[in-house]
Order: C-alpha cells, then structure tokens, then sequence
C-alpha cells in the first residue's frame, strides 16, 4: 500500500463528503478565498488567514444548524462543529503537503469552540439516583 493511500484511509469518507459540502457552501456564501499557501516555513500572515477561514467556517455552520431531515435550522453540537473545521483543515493540509496553519495563529477557535459548548445544554440526560443510604440499613 503506498504512503498517500495509508495517509488517504484514516479519513472518514462519509464526515469528509458532509464537511466538504458545508465548506463549499461557506465559500461561496462568503466569496473568500478558502485559503492561502505558505510563502516560507514561517509564514505568519498567510497562516493567520488559514485560520481565519477556519474560525469563520465553524461559525458558518454554527449559525445555519442542523441539515438533517427533521432537524434543519436545530443547533449542531460544538463536537460535531469542531469535527467539521478539523476535517476540512485535515483535508487541506493533506493537499498542501503541509500544515495550513500554526498553533500560535489558532487562538480564537479554541476559544469560540469552549463558549459554544458552555451555551449548549449537556449532552445525554441525568436520571436521579438515589442509592442505598446509610438509613436504609438500619432497621
């Protein structure tokens, strides 16, 4: 098996289809250019605009919600946000032969990504447990 095909097969074919139909509609929704190569190893600027495109990318889908069949316009959780911008930057990477952004240009999502999942309600539900009690046993 060749390298590109092993790097090619710890992709999710499925969420890579749906994140790239929710990017090609923020592209041309916004008419930005999706994103810009690295002039050098240090390329600040174009970095910083790869992550922008990205911060508005998650927000994109955050403000449109849920495309699904009986939820379109619900809100999406912020995991699912989250996985969406990261397989799209994994994608474009991929491509690139090189990461499209830096760590110290990504200071806004994870940030934005940490609000987002304080306003949205906790996942699953809690029943009420009552366990056995310390006056259950006396008798």
């Amino acid at each position: 098996m060749s390298l590109k095909r092993r790097a090619s097969s710890t992709i999710d074919l499925d969420r890579a289809a749906t994140s790239l139909e929710w990017f090609a509609d923020f592209i041309s929704a916004s008419s930005r250019r999706p994103f810009l190569p690295l002039a050098h190893a240090g390329d600040i600027q174009a970095a910083v605009y790869n992550s922008e495109t990205l911060e508005l990318f998650g927000e994109y889908i955050r403000s449109r919600g849920s495309r699904q069949k009986g939820r379109v316009g619900t809100a999406i959780a912020s995991d699912t946000v989250d996985t969406y911008v990261g397989t799209v930057k994994i994608l474009a990477s991929l491509g690139a032969h090189h990461r499209i952004t830096f760590e110290s240009a990504n200071v806004v999502m994870p940030r934005a990504s940490k609000a987002h999942r304080r306003a949205q309600a906790p996942p699953g539900e809690r029943k009420l447990k009552r366990g056995i009690r310390a006056h259950h046993l006396r008798a």
